[in-house]
C-alpha cells in the first residue's frame, strides 16, 4: 500500500528533477554567451553550426562526437527525456 502511496510523490519528484536539470542547461548556456564561448563546441572548440543551434540551442557540442557528449551529460530523472545535446527526443 505504501508503494500506491508514495507514487503521487514519484511523479512530482520527478517532473521537478527534469526541470531543476533543464534549468541548469539553460544558465549554463547563458553563462556561456556571457563568456563568448556559447556556440563553441566543448570538446574540441570548433564551431558549433548554426543548423544545430537552432534545433538544439543548449547544445555543447558541435556533434561530431556524441560518445563523449553522452559520457559527459546528466540524464534526467523521469520517463520523458529533456534533448540537450543529441538527436531530439522522440
Amino acid at each position: 500500500m505504501a508503494a500506491v502511496d508514495d507514487h503521487p510523490y514519484a511523479a512530482y519528484s520527478a517532473v521537478l528533477s527534469d526541470a531543476e536539470h533543464l534549468l541548469d542547461e539553460i544558465d549554463d548556456a547563458l553563462s556561456r554567451l556571457e563568456h563568448g564561448t556559447y556556440g563553441t563546441c566543448e570538446h574540441c572548440r570548433a564551431p558549433i553550426g548554426a543548423d544545430r543551434l537552432a534545433e538544439l540551442p543548449l547544445a555543447r557540442t558541435c556533434g561530431s562526437h556524441p560518445q563523449l557528449a553522452d559520457s559527459a551529460r546528466r540524464a534526467p530523472a523521469g520517463d520523458g527525456p529533456v534533448a540537450v545535446d543529441g538527436p531530439p527526443a522522440r
